[in-house]
């Protein structure tokens, strides 16, 4: 049964939601709910409305009609019922402005008044509630029948309703303006009467051209045998839980003995006798008789009540048979409570005017008193019932009510709500400690402000989201920053002070950067710097191939030798983690050094040697024998084929190094030295005759630029002969005859370089064993 009754509540809920979120931006407000007008005048119904943003208006009128869901046809619109078309002004506009002016009004106009819009969206209208509840008064005169010469008078004129605007009341007798009468309040007092005061008496609002029906005055004078009942008030308004004297003197005809005084109240039919409200249990307990037997009649009646609202007559009855007399007109009495009418709301700097009204004037003057939240305001004493708060504050909000110093009735409580933009704007963080990444982080704005603020936020002058609360699951390093809200109302905005958001995080993104950047010379200084991006910042430890070698975001090595080649790297590490970086590689350029010669082989007639270095590039090797300057060989490794001290030269772009000679020895194989240079230079004659007869047919053929030309081969091959004479060979002790040929073939057109046969001295062939495209052959 609760969950169907649930249930059942849901949609009323969520449409309540709904229709309070809808209204907060469509607002009519009035600035008097109650008008009391007084009849043939001219009244001004003020008001104001607001719309949301983008809307457009497209049509305004006022209405009586209750029904907001009524069709919107002529029939409603007052600007088009004959009774008001030609009385109503619209004074407003279609932007905010919404007055009207209702002239010469009747008890007729007496309703409740309603302001309406359109706009261009579907359901965009907007019905102004509670509206303005418009009373049109006459006046009326009220004044005892008659009085008695040399007593006091007062005269009222009264109204339905306590008139909206202030007014200067003005007092006619027998349709002659009582100049000297002019009073801002509603009572004539005539003291000590005389004759001459009699009359009609009438009254009026200045400014205004209405007068009230005229009442007879009559001034009597009491003789021995006249019977007679005088009230001070004719009419008394007295204020619900208080006490209400009537006062009252009476005559009768000498003679007669007064045997009973009372009051009675709505005289009953002829013939009826008259109640005595003392015997009367409603009255009883709080009806006191301060009179007398034989002037005085005055009463009090405590602890009145609306119920109380009556007519009440003073009767007394003598020893006589006829001795009864009751005295008529009587005092009216009406009992009123207090109500406090002010605008449901206003705008923080605007004045407001907040009136404790009665249904009647109050008889007796008194001093009002105001209360905001049942909390007297003892600076607001004064004799009239305004209330007058010049550039209301928000602390002017509240709960008022007001109440008459000395009495104990308090009126019903009015809230008045202060309007104003948003103040003490501020973000609050939770958790409020120390935010570690993946955490969940909520940001509050608090705003001061009415109407409720929109919320907006900012990261850093972007907007990332709305509403009070802004929340962020598994944050990250991303979401560091300063954060801020924005709180707006339709009277302003406001930006609250920036919070930092400060995520901690384990090290990210490592890396090692080399300075210079470039190639890295043995003896340069060199610097690694180490990045990481962690929070809070991370410890730096350096590695060189897995071994701590510094801690510190840079490394320096000054003047770096290759012992500093290597792999690098930094370890970031913070109280949330660590993390290494890639390896980096120190590559070190030097030059040549710890140049050495050894022996690889010996294989008959060659000896192989092998030229060894560390040097960074890789050098480039050259060969030389002692005593010679040019080289005799390059390449790692070297045949020797004869024999001498040998050495070789490691030299790269950063130097140079030469190693130290190594003593080589050749033995046997010279026969076979001889046999091939014989096979070579029978090679070369059969080659030059060749050559020879092939020149001599090309210049039969008259080219004529066979002088510039090398002499071509039938497959392609040019060469040119130079003979020189051999030297004798003094290294065994005797002379041997030793022929060297020398052959280098090279494609035609490819190359301008001679085509040699030496026969040279032991200089000049090792020069010849250098190039790759050699062939070397030793005869005997």
């Amino acid at each position: 049964m609760v969950m169907s009754v649930r249930m059942a509540l849901l949609p009323l809920i969520f449409a309540l939601m709904i229709h309070r979120c809808f209204s907060a931006d469509w607002v009519v407000n009035y600035k008097h709910s109650h008008i009391c007008a007084l009849k043939n005048s001219s009244v001004i119904m003020s008001c104001t409305y607001t719309y949301p943003t983008g809307y457009k208006i497209e049509k305004v009128f006022w209405t009586k009609t209750l029904d907001e869901y009524e069709d919107l046809s002529e029939k409603v619109n007052l600007f088009k019922d004959p009774e008001y078309s030609q009385r109503l002004q619209y004074l407003g506009d279609k932007q905010k402005n919404c007055t009207i002016r209702l002239s010469n009004v009747t008890q007729k106009d007496s309703h409740m008044y309603y302001f309406r819009f359109t706009t261009n969206v579907k359901k965009g209208r907007w019905f102004g509630k509670p509206g303005v509840n418009l009373t049109v008064t006459d006046l009326q005169v009220e004044a005892p029948e008659r009085v008695t010469e040399g007593d006091s008078v007062s005269l009222t004129c009264k109204s339905s309703c306590a008139l909206t605007d202030r007014a200067t009341f003005i007092w006619y007798r027998n349709s002659q303006l009582l100049t000297e009468k002019r009073y801002r309040n509603n009572q004539l007092l005539l003291q000590s009467v005389r004759r001459e005061d009699a009359g009609k008496y009438s009254c009026a609002l200045r400014g205004h051209n209405y007068i009230s029906p005229a009442v007879q005055l009559s001034v009597t004078w009491v003789s021995s045998a006249d019977w007679g009942v005088n009230y001070r008030h004719s009419q008394m308004c007295a204020l619900k839980n208080s006490s209400v004297i009537m006062s009252c003197n009476y005559t009768y005809p000498t003679g007669h003995q007064i045997m009973k005084v009372f009051w009675t109240k709505n005289p009953l039919k002829v013939g009826e006798e008259y109640p005595d409200l003392s015997e009367d249990p409603e009255y009883s307990q709080r009806l006191q008789y301060l009179g007398d037997k034989q002037k005085n009649c005055t009463i009090r009646l405590s602890h009145v009540t609306q119920k109380d609202s009556h007519k009440y007559y003073f009767r007394f009855i003598t020893d006589k048979p006829d001795g009864k007399w009751t005295g008529k007109p009587g005092v009216s009495l009406t009992v009123t409570d207090l109500q406090v009418e002010s605008p449901e709301r206003v705008t923080e700097g605007d004045s407001v005017r907040l009136t404790c009204k009665s249904s009647c004037a109050l008889t007796d003057r008194a001093t009002f008193i105001w209360y905001r939240n049942s909390q007297p305001l003892t600076e607001r004493r004064d004799r009239n019932n305004q209330l007058l708060l010049q550039s209301v504050r928000r602390e002017d909000a509240g709960r008022y009510s007001c109440a008459l110093q000395e009495h104990t009735y308090i009126s019903p409580a009015v809230q008045l709500s202060v309007t104003y933009p948003p103040k003490s704007v501020s973000v609050s963080i939770s958790p409020s400690g120390v935010i570690v990444e993946g955490d969940s982080v909520t940001l509050s704005c608090s705003s001061d402000s009415n109407p409720p603020a929109e919320i907006s936020w900012f990261k850093e002058g972007t907007i990332v989201g709305s509403g009070r609360i802004y929340s962020i699951s598994k944050i990250s390093s991303d979401h560091s920053g300063e954060y801020k809200c924005k709180s707006r109302n339709k009277h302003g905005e406001k930006y609250s002070d920036a919070v930092t958001l400060n995520v901690m995080y384990p090290p990210k993104s490592v890396s090692v950067f080399i300075s210079p950047s470039g190639v890295i010379v043995e003896g340069d200084s060199v610097t690694l710097s180490c990045s990481s991006d962690s929070n809070p910042p991370a410890e730096i430890s350096w590695f060189k191939g897995g071994t701590f070698v510094a801690s510190g975001s840079i490394y320096n090595i000054s003047k770096i030798s290759s012992d500093h080649s290597e792999e690098y790297k930094c370890k970031s590490r913070n109280k949330h983690g660590e993390k290494y970086s890639d390896a980096v590689t120190l590559n070190i350029m030097y030059a040549p050094r710890n140049v050495s010669v050894s022996i690889s082989s010996e294989e008959g007639d060659s000896v192989t040697l092998i030229c060894s270095s560390d040097s960074n590039p890789p050098a480039e090797i050259s060969w030389f024998k002692e005593n010679q300057s040019s080289s005799v060989g390059s390449g790692q490794s070297f045949s020797a084929l004869q024999s001498g001290r040998f050495y070789c030269v490691a030299h790269n772009q950063h130097g140079s190094q030469r190693s130290d000679a190594v003593p080589v020895t050749i033995t046997g194989g010279g026969k076979t030295v001889l046999y091939t240079a014989v096979v070579i230079a029978a090679g070369c004659g059969v080659l030059f005759l060749i050559c020879i007869i092939m020149f001599i047919r090309k210049r039969k053929s008259a080219v004529s630029d066979v002088r510039q030309k090398q002499v071509h081969c039938d497959d392609g091959l040019h060469a040119r002969v130079s003979i020189k004479r051999p030297s004798a060979d003094q290294t065994a002790g005797k002379t041997i005859k030793t022929v060297y040929a020398m052959v280098q073939h090279v494609k035609n057109n490819k190359s301008n370089e001679n085509l040699t046969v030496h026969h040279p001295d032991p200089a000049a062939r090792s020069d010849a064993m250098v190039g790759k495209s050699v062939i070397y052959s030793k005869v005997k």
